[in-house]
């Protein structure tokens, strides 16, 4: 009997260390959608950062500027991506989806 109250207990222990190990990793990179209001096209903007010759995210009530996958179901990638929509600048630096 306390044999098995020791296996137990060592099985618990590294699953509370396996659940601990995937709840503390971040994830590695974190993809980044966005589509022109005025065209429809989705772009990758993972490895993109807004700036005055590729994008900019504006001010626009009921908008998200960058989801994280490029269909109606995308979830914005940051809270601050609420209420903004994508302001293309300079499509030829940006890749289409």
């Amino acid at each position: 009997m306390k044999i098995n109250v020791l296996n137990l207990l060592r099985g618990g222990v590294f699953s509370m260390a396996l659940v601990a190990a995937f709840a503390f990793t971040s994830p590695s990179g974190v993809v980044q959608y966005g589509q022109d209001p005025n065209t429809g096209i989705w772009y990758d903007l993972t490895d993109q950062n807004p700036a005055p010759d590729t994008y900019s995210c504006e001010t626009q009530p009921s908008s998200n500027c960058r989801v994280d996958s490029p269909d109606e179901f995308g979830m914005p990638i940051n809270p601050s991506d609420n209420g903004k929509e994508l302001n293309v600048i300079d499509a030829s630096k940006l890749t289409e989806v």
